[in-house]
């Protein structure tokens, strides 16, 4: 039986009655997060890798400790290869202003996007391309003609592990595998894969990874990059300052080695703390086993079938017919003659919170030929009631706006 998340949210005790369904956007915190950031700001704060006393060296070993709690999470193979960013759009936009000085990468060849992504995984592969003369091409399924365009041309693919905006899993391992026989690297968004399911990066062979934590019960303003040791060790750092610093001359300056050369200036210690903490939670809730995974897939089924009993409703899965991909537990919908934004502020009234819009999307919303949808998102907090009461909702909506008696 499932357990009752709602009493480790705190948000539950305050508001009861809410529904919360947009975990895609940021889930809510734990009270083990709450506690972990509230008692290491109180008892514990100081900054780290610079005092000669006892309290920063506390935070250093704390902050350190959690970097290889990371990297043991994600399977990595040493901690020097977690770095910690302001979340998945920082750590893909602190890669390519790296990527930018880098001879690797050549005019004339080609970075290959999916047009799921979102912009924060398009837009700096966009300026990129710009900046060094290459050429963008897109995935708009992932059949083996289409991946055909990972050829000895391409040099960087970037792909989600799950979209944000119609919750489509591409087939990561065989891009990966397809992107490496042509020797070209993959940076994986993982921005709403890590929520849900586990990743051995070492065994995946991903070059790059980006998530953040606020996706996963911790606080926004923290995220990874997670990158394989040579490439690191080759890429030169985006911003300067810090510890990132190990040696300044008047004309020339040396910088840190591994991990510090990418974290410049004071980090996120408080993010670092609470990502920790939300890290212990999916632990110690065994939410990434088989059991966490199938209730996230019962409850996307259940709520798919319910939704498909309402002829006013239209639920967007781009590619289901060719069984190419699978889906997480994200769906997005439209309701017939009703704004996505007024779907949302209706369900408002009944304290249903949804996502409505082109969720940071636009190509995808363009190549579907929408200009938005409604999307729900599911975590660990949810239930079959949750999908029960959107249903009864829903059927209001349109009352609302007079199309129905």
């Amino acid at each position: 039986m499932h357990k009752n998340y709602h009493q480790d949210f705190p948000v539950f005790e305050k508001k009861p009655e809410l529904i919360y369904l947009d975990s895609a956007a940021s889930s809510l915190r734990p009270y083990t997060v709450v506690k972990a950031m509230k008692n290491y700001g109180a008892y514990s704060h100081a900054n780290i890798h610079r005092g000669a006393y006892a309290l920063s060296y506390e935070a250093t070993k704390k902050y350190e400790a959690i970097r290889k709690q990371v990297a043991t999470w994600i399977g990595a193979k040493m901690p020097e290869e977690v770095i910690f960013t302001q979340g998945t759009t920082d750590s893909i936009n602190h890669l390519v202003r790296s990527f930018e000085s880098e001879s690797h990468f050549e005019a004339g060849k080609k970075i290959v996007l999916s047009i799921f992504e979102h912009h924060s995984n398009l837009v700096p592969w966009q300026q990129l391309a710009k900046k060094k003369n290459m050429r963008l091409e897109y995935l708009y399924d992932f059949s083996e003609q289409a991946l055909d365009i990972i050829d000895d041309q391409t040099q960087i693919v970037a792909i989600t592990l799950m979209s944000n905006a119609v919750g489509l899993m591409p087939p990561i391992s065989k891009i990966i595998k397809k992107a490496h026989a042509v020797g070209a690297l993959v940076v994986g968004d993982a921005a709403q894969y890590m929520a849900h399911y586990p990743v051995n990066v070492d065994a995946l062979d991903i070059d790059f990874l980006a998530f953040s934590g606020h996706k996963l019960y911790g606080p926004t303003g923290i995220g990874v990059l997670y990158g394989k040791h040579q490439w690191l060790t080759r890429l030169a750092p985006p911003r300067f300052g810090g510890d990132m610093i190990e040696y300044v001359a008047e004309q020339e300056t040396t910088f840190a080695p591994l991990p510090n050369k990418f974290e410049a200036g004071t980090p996120n210690i408080d993010g670092v703390i609470g990502l920790g903490s939300a890290i212990e939670y999916i632990l110690s809730n065994k939410t990434h086993t088989s059991e966490g995974i199938e209730h996230m897939q019962q409850l996307r089924q259940y709520a798919f079938t319910e939704l498909g009993k309402l002829d006013f409703i239209q639920c967007i899965e781009p590619l289901k017919e060719t069984g190419e991909s699978a889906y997480g537990p994200i769906i997005s919908f439209v309701v017939k003659d009703v704004h996505p934004h007024d779907v949302a502020s209706i369900l408002d009234q009944s304290h249903i919170a949804i996502r409505a819009g082109h969720h940071c999307a636009q190509p995808l919303m363009k190549r579907l030929n929408l200009s938005g949808t409604c999307r729900i998102s599911f975590s660990i907090y949810n239930t079959t009631n949750d999908i029960d009461a959107l249903i009864v909702a829903l059927k209001s909506v349109r009352r609302w706006l007079g199309y129905e008696s």
